[in-house]
């Protein structure tokens, strides 16, 4: 039997959505100061510290009129965060992970890419500032990438404009798959 790793491997992507994100490297707008260091202190916390750490990330990731309008929300969206018990190794590793963008990435992936590509992103992203976007699409280039930027959102498109979300991830989806169909 093969293994997962093995499994894979085989897989073969015919569309691509990319949501929030970044190129990395010297290409890339770094996130804002102090937000690595958000999750400090999350493997020491209790219950209560762990929410409080929560919406803090929340709350960056997020455009400043959401935070403001929906508080309500943003608490039980961190509360949902810890109740899915993530272990601080998981956390840890996130934000070594966000902090390996200011590495050299490999971009020549992205340049050899035929994927059909969605760039999504919030206007009011502070995590990764959109400009980040416009470089991934830029770097795949007109005829294979799409670039979405979605009005009035953070980081957290899904959440604040969860409607205009899924239309825009479900049409490209179809689109191309109708592509790859004819």
């Amino acid at each position: 039997r093969a293994s997962a790793d093995e499994e894979a491997s085989k897989l073969t992507l015919s569309s691509l959505v990319l949501c929030s994100t970044t190129p990395g490297g010297s290409v890339a707008a770094p996130p804002p100061d102090g937000f690595l260091e958000t999750f400090d202190g999350w493997s020491a916390g209790d219950h209560s510290d762990k929410v409080h750490i929560a919406e803090a990330f929340v709350r960056q990731a997020v455009s400043p009129e959401f935070a403001k309008n929906y508080r309500g929300q943003l608490h039980k969206a961190a509360k949902r965060f810890v109740a899915c018990r993530r272990e601080a190794a998981a956390i840890e590793s996130q934000a070594e992970a966000v902090g390996s963008f200011n590495g050299e990435p490999d971009l020549e992936v992205l340049k050899r890419s035929s994927i059909p590509t969605l760039v999504l992103h919030g206007d009011s992203d502070v995590v990764f500032p959109p400009g980040n976007a416009e470089r991934i699409a830029s770097l795949l280039g007109p005829s294979r990438s799409k670039l979405e930027i979605v009005k009035a959102s953070g980081h957290l498109i899904y959440m604040q404009q969860p409607k205009e979300f899924v239309r825009i991830v479900s049409e490209f989806l179809d689109d191309a798959e109708q592509k790859q169909r004819s």
